[in-house]
């Protein structure tokens, strides 16, 4: 088997924590926990997405491509900054209970 950078262990991992959170998400009545479930679901795809254009950048970095380091580093700053949007309403509907207006999927 080949040896996987860690960023690929990271991005597999998210994806299996944004799959679960759909799962369950999708058996769950509207309530705080599911709001919840919901912004966490999506702080793993932003994490799986920036961790896949974070080694792309880093293949093209090592191969010395810089016609393709300039678009993954933008899409990886893009899903970078997401991250932290959606980390921040994670823990904002943890700490102060989730809301209508805060749904992730809305």
């Amino acid at each position: 088997m080949p040896e996987l950078h860690i960023l690929t262990w990271v991005a597999l991992g998210c994806a299996g924590l944004l799959l679960a959170g759909w799962i369950c998400v999708t058996a769950m009545a509207p309530s705080p926990a599911r709001t919840s479930i919901e912004w966490f679901s999506a702080t793993a795809l932003f994490a799986a997405l920036f961790s896949y254009f974070l080694g792309l950048c880093r293949r093209q970095w090592e191969a010395g491509n810089t016609a393709l380091l300039v678009p993954f580093g933008f899409l990886a700053t893009v899903f970078g900054l997401g991250l932290l949007v959606s980390l921040v309403k994670s823990f904002r509907t943890l700490r102060r209970g989730a809301s209508a207006e805060s749904s992730a999927t809305h």
